[in-house]
């Protein structure tokens, strides 16, 4: 499979590539799942098994770059945390959190600053392929969110790829509601019939945090803030 003839202009692929079942689920993650995945999650994810992860990767994506699948570039965004777990849960009738408890964790846990690092998009016509979007690389404000976030959809994708299979990403979210606009949610996944908002937390202060809930509540939506 190669990209539609239909709309390739200016920017034509050099090469044509015979797609794997492994590009095919990149693309498709970059398209309908996340905005932006960096280098190193990408060899983690897909090329692990392999003997050199890093090199094997890197090699494939240029190649799909190449034939006008991916977009590679360099962006500054902050060391990828190690994300055990969210930091706040919530669902109908349940506890609120401590928002400035959770507020302070937000705030203290970058330790380190931001770095440049290679991450990849999905392009505009991969996004319209795999019925999802591409072709616009995250603001530098949005980078560092952006990956975190791709690290959360990866952690459930590990450990639990039937709920996995069920996120809507913001994208997609904000072209459900009527004419696009409007709050939406980071990410939403579908857990027994029951929808549960994702949200990575960057520095927010508790009436943000607040803000957030009385959002969800008002919906019935159950959330987590990582």
């Amino acid at each position: 499979m190669s990209p539609d003839k239909h709309h390739q202009t200016a920017s034509t692929p050099a090469i044509q590539v015979t797609l794997t079942s492994r590009d095919r689920e990149l693309l498709d993650t970059l398209a309908s799942r996340v905005r932006v995945l960096t280098l190193t999650q990408i060899a983690r994810t897909w090329w692990e098994a392999t003997g050199n992860p890093q090199r094997l990767c890197r090699t494939r994506l240029m190649r799909l770059e190449r034939a006008g699948w991916v977009m590679l570039f360099d962006a500054s965004a902050r060391p990828e945390l190690d994300l055990a777990g969210p930091l706040a849960t919530w669902k109908q009738g349940g506890k609120q959190a401590d928002f400035d408890a959770v507020a302070y964790a937000l705030k203290i846990r970058w330790q380190e600053s931001a770095r440049v690092q290679a991450m990849a998009i999905a392009t505009a016509q991969t996004g319209k392929l795999f019925g999802g979007d591409g072709g616009r690389k995250p603001r530098p404000s949005e980078a560092t969110h952006d990956l975190h976030l791709a690290s959360i959809y990866l952690k459930l994708r590990s450990e639990n790829a039937k709920l996995a299979s069920t996120w809507r990403s913001e994208a997609r979210l904000a072209k459900e509601r009527s004419g696009g606009v409007g709050k939406v949610p980071d990410a939403m996944v579908i857990d027994r019939g029951q929808r549960r908002v994702i949200e990575f937390g960057g520095s927010y202060p508790a009436c943000k945090l607040r803000e957030f809930h009385e959002y969800c509540a008002h919906r019935r939506w159950a959330y987590e803030i990582w």
